[in-house]
């Protein structure tokens, strides 16, 4: 993200233009999200496709609704870690960082909700469709949280740490 105008030597020159550091941000913020357009677009055509398979009917139905949020709501959290960690980082690993942050809290830390959080709320007796919207709900709150957080912490310190990270 912003490897590249450190790389070029042109964040000096970014720094020095009327634009705020919230535009700035928020710019950068905004063309991740429209290169990263077509892998959604992509991503939420495959979805719809398994959801109708499996019979549940996309938009009259609030659990499609709510995957579509958590998808967004998870680049979010993502991009904004990405962001903060590019301007922070003498290379360019913030996004493989992200994407094994992605990883393990996929496979590890959703597994510890789905198993200790869910059996313990719903059991055996209570409905698959309500747990999973539960879930689906837990992990909008934490990637909210998490994008909120770095999102945060990046205009709070943009300019001083842009600065001293041109000057390296």
């Amino acid at each position: 993200a912003f490897f590249r105008e450190k790389r070029g030597r042109t964040l000096e020159i970014l720094l020095t233009t009327d634009l705020t550091d919230r535009e700035i941000v928020y710019g950068k913020l905004y063309a991740i999200f429209l290169s990263l357009k077509p892998w959604v677009i992509g991503l939420g055509v495959f979805l719809l496709a398994i959801l109708g398979f499996y019979g549940i009917k996309v938009l009259e139905d609030e659990f499609s609704v709510i995957l579509l949020i958590e998808i967004i709501v998870m680049l979010f959290g993502y991009i904004s870690l990405a962001l903060w960690l590019s301007l922070r980082s003498r290379r360019n690993t913030a996004f493989g960082v992200c994407i094994l942050l992605a990883l393990i809290y996929n496979t590890v830390v959703r597994g510890f909700i789905t198993y200790f959080v869910m059996e313990k709320t719903f059991g055996n007796s209570g409905s698959g469709h309500s747990s999973e919207v539960v879930l689906v709900t837990i992990d909008v709150l934490i990637h909210v949280g998490l994008g909120l957080l770095f999102m945060g912490k990046l205009l709070s310190s943009f300019r001083k740490t842009a600065l001293s990270a041109a000057a390296e």
